[in-house]
C-alpha cells in the first residue's frame, strides 16, 4: 500500500482535456493495483460520464458541494475531510482561477497542468502556471505538425524539467474509449496510446 497520493489537476482554460486526463490516470493507477478516489470539483460535473467506477476507482461528484463551501469560506478543510486515509485520490478542478483550485493545489502531493497547444491554451497555461508554479506540464493532444512540435520544443526551453516527457497524442480513440466509460488502457490494453498513459502515470508518481 502506497502512502496517501493526491493529485490536483488543475488549468485556467476549458477544452485543455482535465477531466479526460483525470479519468485516464485513474484507469492506470488502478491497473497498477491502487484504490483510486477520483474527486469531480467541476460544478459541471463532467467526469462522471467519462470513467465508470469499479473495484477500484470510485468516482464522486463534489462540484455543487464544493462550490457551496467555497463561497462559505471552508472550502480547504473541507475537501482535506473528503480525502481517503490512503491510497490515491485525483482531484478534477474547474478551469478557473478560484478557491476550489487553490484548495486542491493546497491540499495536493502532486500538481499536474495539461495544455493543449494552441495560443489561448499557451497563454492560460502561464497563468496556471503562475498558480500552481511547482506544477508538472502535461502536453495534451500532440500532433505531428511542425506547429506543434515547435511549440513543444518553446515550452521546453521556457519551463525545462517542469514539463512532463510523456506526451499524450491526440487520438480518436481517447474519445471512443471515453465514450464506453472506459479508460484507454482498459479500451485499448495494448495500444500505443494506453502505453503513453502508463508512462505518463509513471512520471506523475515516481518523477
Amino acid at each position: 500500500m502506497i502512502k496517501r497520493v493526491v493529485v490536483a489537476v488543475v488549468g485556467l482554460k476549458g477544452g485543455a482535456g482535465k477531466s479526460t486526463l483525470s479519468a485516464n490516470l485513474a484507469g492506470v493507477f488502478a491497473e497498477s493495483g491502487h484504490s483510486v478516489t477520483l474527486l469531480d470539483m467541476d460544478p459541471q460535473a463532467s467526469i462522471g460520464g467519462l470513467v465508470r467506477g469499479s473495484d477500484r476507482i470510485s468516482v464522486l461528484g463534489y462540484g455543487a458541494q464544493a462550490e457551496l463551501h467555497a463561497q462559505q469560506g471552508d472550502i480547504t478543510e473541507w475537501l482535506a475531510a473528503q480525502l481517503p486515509a490512503d491510497g490515491l485520490a485525483i482531484l478534477d478542478t474547474p478551469p478557473t482561477l478560484s478557491r476550489i483550485a487553490r484548495a486542491a493545489i493546497s491540499v495536493a502531493t502532486r500538481v499536474i497542468a495539461p495544455t493543449r497547444l494552441g495560443q489561448q491554451d499557451l497563454d492560460a497555461l502561464l497563468s496556471t502556471m503562475e498558480m500552481a508554479p511547482g506544477a508538472l506540464i502535461i502536453i495534451n493532444g500532440m500532433t505531428r505538425a511542425r506547429l506543434h512540435r515547435d511549440s513543444v520544443a518553446a515550452l521546453r526551453a521556457h519551463f525545462g524539467r517542469a514539463v512532463a516527457s510523456q506526451e499524450i497524442a491526440q487520438s480518436i480513440t481517447i474519445e471512443e474509449a471515453m465514450a464506453a466509460g472506459l479508460p484507454v488502457v482498459a479500451y485499448r490494453k495494448k495500444s500505443a496510446l494506453a502505453g503513453a498513459f502508463r508512462a505518463l502515470g509513471g512520471e506523475i508518481l515516481h518523477g
